[in-house]
């Protein structure tokens, strides 16, 4: 369940990546090789690395420019698929990473390297040479034109306040995904609107992403012939007024939508208005100008979905564990928590102190009840004699004798259970002395039917679980006679159901 170090040899440096390219590479046995690449803070990436031996298993890590190693993957879903993936992770800074592939288990071969944006299964590439398919779906009242010229997408209109939205007719229609295209403004001198739509339904109904030249961003649905305006134009600094080359992006994932304007992050909204499956649009918007015309060029546009596992997203092996909202986001986009809910609690700093055998526990926010809900906290271990012991989290809690815990102790042994009077029901147990210590960041997400266990980020395990409601707390666990106290900082929930 735990990634393991990987062998310590010399790497050999291998190239740069860029974003929706993939390249090829060879390893040794116990060899590994290195790829850089540039990333921006809040960018949404996915880095797959694929055996094109059989029975190669290559492993992953990304590293920051001062050597800190940000995430790793070996088999993203062992033992069935030995691949290295990781999707939808979001960078948590601006800086130059490096990819590090390792050959794991004594085994030589060959392996392909992608960096996408956004999710991990690469559906289209647009580049908009030769044969053009795009039409427009004729909702503008002006002089509209689409053209190809030297491999980009023109789209030209004439006249007031007005737009135009072209789609391709043979794009599969998509449910999540992530689209990217290259923007540039050719004219548009009295000002522009440049457009990238998603959910595109067959009767012209769609979501719009609009960005125009004063640096604004807006957000709107067109439904049965009725144009909603979600979110009204706004400024975020990431928008550069008066910038005409960039690039656009959205990640829809069920009702959440994200927004990324040259890889940076900069806006959200919730909606279901539209069915969740459709397809990807572009276009063209003027201004309240009679004589100026807007012709806007895209280019690469490029489109990614989840990587599925007989029909449901990856279980991440690793977490990249921020602030609550960061940590919140990383989960939404690798499709572990839906995209609604809400911060329900944040207890800053709490204390649990205890010296008989057994669970101690401290019941926060009393009278609150959650049923799914991702609850987290950061935790430090001091005891004042010998003696194992732990310091854990509590939910579904009711009384002093049913509740779920989950804990880890100061040797790496770490477990969730839930408690029905005197007995302990079988959960999630295991030992991992690489975890051993005192400091530690835990999280339990709580789904409808399933419960998953992080520790440090690291994937300790999942089980079935009913659908209970009850309070959440803090805890020491103690397996000797110990004087055990735990201190906790920033214990959270967030809440999506009630």
């Amino acid at each position: 369940m735990f990634a393991l170090g990987m062998p310590s040899v010399e790497a050999q440096v291998q190239g740069t990546l860029t974003l929706a390219s993939s390249v090829a590479g060879t390893l040794a046995v116990n060899d590994r090789q290195i790829w850089s690449f540039n990333g921006v803070e809040g960018q949404v990436i996915s880095i797959s690395a694929l055996a094109t031996t059989p029975d190669f298993d290559p492993a992953i890590s990304v590293t920051s420019s001062s050597g800190e190693v940000i995430i790793s993957n070996d088999d993203y879903a062992y033992p069935d698929h030995r691949d290295a993936i990781l999707e939808a992770m979001t960078l948590p800074r601006t800086d130059n990473y490096d990819v590090t592939v390792t050959s794991v288990g004594g085994m030589s071969g060959n392996y392909n390297l992608s960096l996408l944006p956004g999710f991990a299964d690469l559906q289209d590439v647009q580049n908009f040479n030769g044969d053009i398919r795009w039409r427009g779906i004729g909702i503008s009242r002006g002089s509209f034109a689409l053209g190809n010229d030297q491999g980009t997408l023109t789209l030209s209109l004439e006249g007031p306040n007005d737009i135009e939205v072209v789609t391709n007719p043979q794009q599969l229609p998509f449910t999540d995904y992530f689209a990217q295209v290259s923007v540039k403004v050719v004219t548009g001198r009295e000002g522009w609107i440049a457009t990238l739509t998603g959910r595109q339904q067959e009767n012209s109904d769609f979501y719009s992403l609009n960005i125009n030249n004063q640096g604004q961003w807006q957000f709107k649905v067109q439904q049965n012939g009725e144009s909603r305006t979600l979110r009204d134009w706004t400024t975020h600094p990431a928008i550069v007024g008066g910038k005409t080359d960039f690039t656009l992006g959205m990640l829809a994932n069920g009702s959440g939508f994200d927004f990324f304007y040259d890889n940076v992050f900069f806006g959200r909204v919730i909606d279901s208005s539209l069915p969740a499956v459709g397809r990807i649009g572009l276009g063209v918007g003027t201004t309240s100008s009679l004589t100026s015309p807007v012709q806007v060029a895209f280019d690469d546009l490029t489109i990614t979905a989840p990587h599925l596992v007989e029909g449901k997203r990856i279980i991440p092996q690793q977490l990249i564990i921020g602030s609550p909202a960061a940590t919140i986001r990383e989960l939404q986009r690798r499709g572990l928590v839906p995209p609604q809910g809400e911060l329900a609690l944040n207890v800053s700093e709490s204390f649990v102190e205890s010296q008989r055998p057994g669970v101690e526990d401290l019941w926060l926010a009393r009278g609150s009840q959650f049923s799914t809900f991702v609850l987290a906290s950061s935790l430090v271990r001091q005891a004042a004699t010998e003696g194992t012991s732990g310091c854990g989290l509590t939910f579904h809690l009711e009384d002093d004798t049913h509740y779920t815990l989950a804990y880890i102790d100061q040797l790496g042994g770490y477990g969730v259970s839930q408690r029905v009077g005197d007995t302990f029901l079988p959960g999630i147990f295991g030992e991992n002395p690489e975890i051993a210590g005192n400091t530690h960041k835990l999280m339990v997400i709580v789904q409808p039917d399933n419960l998953l266990f992080y520790i440090d980020g690291l994937y300790a395990g999942s089980s079935a679980t009913e659908k209970l409601t009850g309070g959440v707390g803090n805890a020491v666990v103690n397996f000797d006679p110990v004087r055990t106290s735990c201190q906790f900082q920033e214990t959270w929930v967030w809440n999506w159901e009630n």
